[in-house]
């Protein structure tokens, strides 16, 4: 919605879903909720160019399964 809420920490391209997907956090003096990230319209800035996003509440593996140590 204009304003700067957080950044991206890596982006790839998925064979899965067939486009770029990017990781990263997003912050908000009242807390990050689902109910946030579905009200706002995200965009990320690639050199320059501001691309549509969607944020997704969860992360990436929520059950750790792929987690190697």
């Amino acid at each position: 919605d204009g304003e700067i809420v957080g950044r991206t920490t890596s982006g790839m391209w998925s064979y899965v879903m067939g486009t770029c997907l990017a990781m990263g956090y997003l912050e908000h003096p009242d807390g990050v909720t689902k109910e946030f990230l579905e009200s706002g319209t995200f965009e990320i800035e690639v050199a320059g160019e501001r691309i549509p996003a969607n944020a997704q509440f969860g992360s990436f593996y929520p059950a750790s399964t792929r987690v190697k140590m």
